[in-house]
Protein backbone atom coordinates (compact mmCIF):
# COMPACT_ATOMS: atom_id res chain seq x y z
CA UNK A 1 0.00 0.00 0.00
CA UNK A 2 1.35 3.30 -1.08
CA UNK A 3 0.86 6.52 0.66
CA UNK A 4 0.01 9.54 -0.89
CA UNK A 5 0.37 12.96 0.10
CA UNK A 6 -3.74 15.01 0.46
CA UNK A 7 -2.07 18.18 -1.80
CA UNK A 8 -1.79 14.85 -4.59
CA UNK A 9 -5.17 13.83 -4.06
CA UNK A 10 -6.68 17.77 -4.04
CA UNK A 11 -5.36 18.04 -7.63
CA UNK A 12 -7.81 15.10 -8.58
CA UNK A 13 -10.73 16.61 -6.64
CA UNK A 14 -11.50 19.23 -9.59
CA UNK A 15 -11.83 16.07 -12.13
CA UNK A 16 -14.68 14.20 -9.77
CA UNK A 17 -17.94 15.14 -10.95
CA UNK A 18 -19.54 15.34 -7.47
CA UNK A 19 -17.72 18.89 -7.36
CA UNK A 20 -17.89 20.04 -10.92
CA UNK A 21 -21.12 22.27 -12.10
CA UNK A 22 -23.11 24.57 -10.65
CA UNK A 23 -25.20 22.17 -7.77
CA UNK A 24 -27.67 23.07 -4.55
CA UNK A 25 -28.03 19.90 -2.50
CA UNK A 26 -31.04 20.21 0.22
CA UNK A 27 -30.38 17.50 3.42
CA UNK A 28 -32.82 16.50 5.94
CA UNK A 29 -31.20 18.28 8.25
CA UNK A 30 -32.41 21.63 7.25
CA UNK A 31 -29.54 22.38 5.58
CA UNK A 32 -28.50 23.15 1.98
CA UNK A 33 -25.71 24.36 0.66
CA UNK A 34 -24.17 25.57 -3.04
CA UNK A 35 -21.16 24.41 -5.24
CA UNK A 36 -18.77 27.13 -5.76
CA UNK A 37 -19.39 26.86 -9.64
CA UNK A 38 -22.83 28.58 -8.36
CA UNK A 39 -20.90 31.86 -7.29
CA UNK A 40 -16.89 31.56 -8.61
CA UNK A 41 -14.29 33.82 -6.80
CA UNK A 42 -16.64 36.76 -5.28
CA UNK A 43 -18.50 34.40 -2.44
CA UNK A 44 -21.72 36.49 -2.06
CA UNK A 45 -23.28 37.35 1.57
CA UNK A 46 -26.88 35.66 0.86
CA UNK A 47 -28.82 33.74 -1.32
CA UNK A 48 -32.90 33.60 -2.60
CA UNK A 49 -34.16 30.30 -3.20
CA UNK A 50 -37.81 29.94 -5.04
CA UNK A 51 -39.40 26.17 -5.41
CA UNK A 52 -42.33 25.46 -7.87
CA UNK A 53 -43.82 22.88 -6.31
CA UNK A 54 -46.37 21.56 -9.05
CA UNK A 55 -43.26 22.08 -11.77
CA UNK A 56 -41.00 20.34 -9.41
CA UNK A 57 -38.26 23.01 -10.09
CA UNK A 58 -35.78 25.38 -7.98
CA UNK A 59 -34.39 28.33 -8.30
CA UNK A 60 -31.50 30.13 -7.07
CA UNK A 61 -30.18 33.58 -6.91
CA UNK A 62 -26.92 34.78 -5.16
CA UNK A 63 -25.88 38.26 -4.10
CA UNK A 64 -25.95 40.68 -1.63
CA UNK A 65 -29.28 42.21 0.25
CA UNK A 66 -31.13 38.70 -0.37
CA UNK A 67 -33.71 37.12 2.37
CA UNK A 68 -31.28 33.91 3.57
CA UNK A 69 -27.73 34.58 4.49
CA UNK A 70 -25.35 32.33 3.56
CA UNK A 71 -23.39 30.40 6.80
CA UNK A 72 -20.99 28.15 7.50
CA UNK A 73 -16.97 28.67 7.48
CA UNK A 74 -17.16 29.13 3.44
CA UNK A 75 -20.51 30.66 3.17
CA UNK A 76 -22.19 28.13 1.35
CA UNK A 77 -24.31 26.95 3.74
CA UNK A 78 -28.03 28.05 4.47
CA UNK A 79 -31.40 27.04 6.16
CA UNK A 80 -34.48 25.45 4.59
CA UNK A 81 -37.80 25.22 6.13
CA UNK A 82 -39.35 21.44 6.41
CA UNK A 83 -42.45 21.94 3.99
CA UNK A 84 -39.42 22.36 1.53
CA UNK A 85 -37.59 19.06 2.24
CA UNK A 86 -41.33 17.22 2.57
CA UNK A 87 -41.14 18.47 -0.86
CA UNK A 88 -37.85 17.50 -2.63
CA UNK A 89 -36.67 14.82 -0.81
CA UNK A 90 -38.32 11.56 -1.42
CA UNK A 91 -39.28 9.20 1.75
CA UNK A 92 -35.98 8.00 3.86
CA UNK A 93 -33.52 9.87 1.23
CA UNK A 94 -31.00 11.68 3.14
CA UNK A 95 -30.14 14.81 1.25
CA UNK A 96 -30.52 15.18 -2.82
CA UNK A 97 -28.20 17.14 -4.94
CA UNK A 98 -30.14 19.67 -7.75
CA UNK A 99 -28.02 20.31 -10.55
CA UNK A 100 -28.49 23.84 -11.82
CA UNK A 101 -28.39 25.28 -15.13
CA UNK A 102 -27.95 29.58 -15.64
CA UNK A 103 -30.93 31.27 -17.35
CA UNK A 104 -30.69 34.95 -19.21
CA UNK A 105 -32.48 36.33 -16.43
CA UNK A 106 -29.95 35.49 -13.97
CA UNK A 107 -31.58 33.01 -12.05
CA UNK A 108 -30.14 29.21 -11.77
CA UNK A 109 -32.91 26.71 -12.18
CA UNK A 110 -32.99 23.22 -11.64
CA UNK A 111 -35.41 20.01 -10.98
CA UNK A 112 -36.02 17.79 -8.69
CA UNK A 113 -37.82 14.39 -9.71
CA UNK A 114 -38.84 11.48 -7.85
CA UNK A 115 -36.68 8.46 -7.30
CA UNK A 116 -33.44 9.69 -5.60
CA UNK A 117 -30.56 12.24 -6.68
CA UNK A 118 -29.87 13.91 -10.02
Amino acid sequence: MAFVSIIEMRKNTSSDKRCVGPAITITTHGTAYITRALYGDKKPSSIEMEVDIEGRMVRVKTGEGYQKKLTGRVRHTFSVPVFVRRKVLSEGEKSRRINLTKSDDGWWYGSYTEGGNQ
